[in-house]
């Protein structure tokens, strides 16, 4: 029973990975450069940060200062601070924090 459901796994992960390799394939072949070094953008991509934060109510400030002095642009910016939800010290800290609108918060379980 062990090796027919060992094939049966092995058949599924070749049926699965095949069409992948020949798309694979057919790209190389093709001639077609789709990596994005090759072919940079005309404008900088959005950035997304995210910063967890545990029970450290006393650094949102500081680190809310320091994240407004990044130099990329800030329509181009999405950070976003992670704190549990059991954590109402930080929770409130940043409830009480002029945030700017590039920077979010998320409670988590």
């Amino acid at each position: 029973m062990f090796i027919a459901a060992s094939l049966g796994a092995n058949a599924l992960t070749i049926a699965a990975t095949v069409p992948k390799a020949l798309a694979l394939i057919a790209g190389l072949k093709s001639g077609t450069n789709n990596h994005p070094a090759a072919n940079p953008p005309d404008f900088p991509p959005t950035v997304s940060v995210m910063v967890p934060l545990h029970k450290e109510p006393e650094i949102s400030q500081t680190l809310i200062k320091r994240l407004s002095r990044l130099t990329y642009p800030k329509a181009l910016l999405d950070v976003v601070l992670v704190i549990e939800e059991n954590d109402l010290q930080t929770l409130s800290a940043l409830a009480h924090a002029k945030l700017p609108n590039w920077i979010s918060v998320v409670s988590v379980p």
